[in-house]
C-alpha cells in the first residue's frame, strides 16, 4: 500500500487499526513540524526530539482512544502541553535549586537555627496576613490551645464557624510557607 498517497483521514483510519504503515507515514509527514516548535520554545535539540518522540508515542498508544478532527492541530497541540510541562517542570525544579542555597540543610547547629528563625518570621508573617476573626481563632486554636467549643464560646461563633476559619488558616499558611516545607522535612531528616 502506498501510505504516502493517503489523506490524514484515511491514515487516522488505518492508525486505528493499528497499522504500523499509516503511523511511521504520519511520523514521517509531521516529524519536522512538531520538532520545529519543541525546539522553538526549549532551545535545546535534545530536548526537543524527546518531547516529539513524547508525542508520537503518546499518538500510537492513544490510537484507539482518541478522535482527531485534523492530525497536525492535534499533534502541534500535543507538542504544546509537552513544552509546558517541561518548562513547569524546569521552573519547580530551578525554584527548589535556589532555595536549597537560600536555605541549605546541614548539620551545622548554627546554620539550622538560621533556617528555623527564618521560618518562624514568615510564620508569623503569614499568620498576620490573615482575616482578623480568622487570625485571632487561629492564635486561640494553636497558641492558646483552646478546644473549638472554647472558641466558640469565647467570640460568640458556632464551632462550625471556628472550624471553618482554622480550615481556612491552615489551607492560607500551606501556601505561604511551601517554600519552607521541603526543607523542613530535610531539616527533620522526614
Amino acid at each position: 500500500m502506498y501510505y504516502q498517497l493517503q489523506n490524514d483521514e484515511a491514515l487516522l483510519e488505518m492508525l486505528c487499526r493499528s497499522d504500523t504503515g499509516a503511523f511511521d507515514e504520519i511520523y514521517r509527514r509531521y516529524w519536522v513540524v512538531v520538532f520545529r516548535y519543541a525546539v522553538g520554545k526549549v532551545h535545546t535539540r535534545q530536548i526537543a526530539e524527546d518531547l516529539c518522540q513524547d508525542v508520537f508515542v503518546s499518538l500510537w498508544q492513544r490510537r484507539n482512544a482518541v478522535s482527531i478532527q485534523n492530525l497536525e492541530a492535534y499533534l502541534v497541540q500535543a507538542v504544546k502541553f509537552g513544552v509546558l510541562n517541561y518548562i513547569r517542570t524546569k521552573i519547580k525544579d530551578k525554584k527548589y535549586i535556589d532555595l536549597s542555597v537560600a536555605y541549605p540543610t546541614t548539620d551545622n547547629e548554627t546554620e539550622n537555627s538560621v533556617f528555623l528563625h527564618n521560618l518562624m518570621e514568615a510564620w508569623e508573617k503569614a499568620v498576620a496576613e490573615l482575616p482578623e476573626k480568622t487570625q485571632e481563632v487561629f492564635r486561640l486554636s494553636k497558641a492558646g490551645n483552646y478546644s473549638n467549643k472554647e472558641i466558640a464560646v469565647q467570640l460568640h461563633l458556632t464551632e462550625k464557624a471556628v472550624e471553618y476559619h482554622i480550615t481556612k488558616s491552615f489551607k492560607f499558611l500551606r501556601i505561604q510557607l511551601k517554600d519552607f516545607l521541603f526543607f523542613l522535612l530535610l531539616l527533620l531528616n522526614l
